[in-house]
């Protein structure tokens, strides 16, 4: 019985010790870079809640082929909103707006609106947060999904 026990033991300390042996890993997954130039033109974005499809708001977003010259545009507000940042990485553009009047909030101000957004042909998906001036922090995350017009 006691040489069972120190065998049982034995190939448990064998079969725990760890391996010398590399073990291959898979290839890392690789992004797809996106040309820049996929995002230009002029988009008809849709903003809607993150459990609905009604549309909260429709905007006009004006993208180019580099990160300048990037606005947003409102029915309520005179001037487009222009970009504060754009950052594209992999397949994403990530844009920054700064303040303008609330379309949704009477009285109120978007202080930013941060939009991270894929482009599949011409059609455009992705989610946004918008941080609003209420007197206390308030922020609203919601989805967007547009095309493009031009």
């Amino acid at each position: 019985m006691r040489y069972f026990v120190l065998l049982l033991v034995f190939a448990i300390v064998i079969g725990c010790t760890p391996s010398e042996e590399e073990v291959p890993v898979d290839d890392p997954i690789v992004v797809p870079e996106v040309e820049e130039a996929s995002f230009a033109g002029t988009w008809s974005v849709d903003a809607m809640t993150m459990d609905s499809d009604s549309v909260l708001v429709t905007t006009t977003m004006f993208a180019t082929d580099n990160a300048e010259g990037w606005t947003i545009a409102f029915d309520h507000v005179d001037e487009p909103v222009p970009a504060e940042s754009v950052t594209m990485a992999g397949d994403s553009v990530t844009v920054v707006y700064g303040a303008y009047p609330s379309a949704l909030r009477d009285g109120a101000m978007v202080t930013s609106l941060t939009s991270v957004v894929s482009v599949s042909g011409d059609e455009m998906t992705g989610r946004f947060r918008a941080t609003y001036d209420t007197g206390e922090p308030l922020e609203f995350d919601g989805r967007l999904h547009g095309s493009r017009s031009n």
